[in-house]
């Protein structure tokens, strides 16, 4: 017995690939899937103290953070983003 309905595959459509994977795109859509999880401030709160100094290490980076005093205030991806606002969420089960 199954729980689910199989997908209609007659309503899938493939596309070419984008030619970009950051800038204003990203950001956006980070920003709505944070916000998805969580409130406006706590969203604010997390992004910001991710690879800082006195923040906490991205769980999903692969590469080293700069210096403390060469670090950008976002020092993170689009996936990063989205990984640790699944982290912080204010959501329950």
């Amino acid at each position: 017995m199954r729980d689910f309905d199989e997908p209609d595959e007659g309503e899938l459509s493939v596309t070419a690939p984008k030619t970009w994977a950051t800038g204003a795109p990203a950001v956006v859509h980070a920003l709505r899937y944070a916000l998805g999880q969580t409130s406006p401030k706590r969203t604010a709160l997390t992004l910001l103290n991710i690879n800082q100094a006195k923040g906490f290490d991205c769980p999903g980076c692969a590469w080293p953070e700069p210096a403390p005093g060469k670090r950008h205030r976002n020092e993170y991806c689009e996936n990063g983003a989205k990984h640790i606002s699944d982290e912080a969420t204010s959501r329950r089960v």
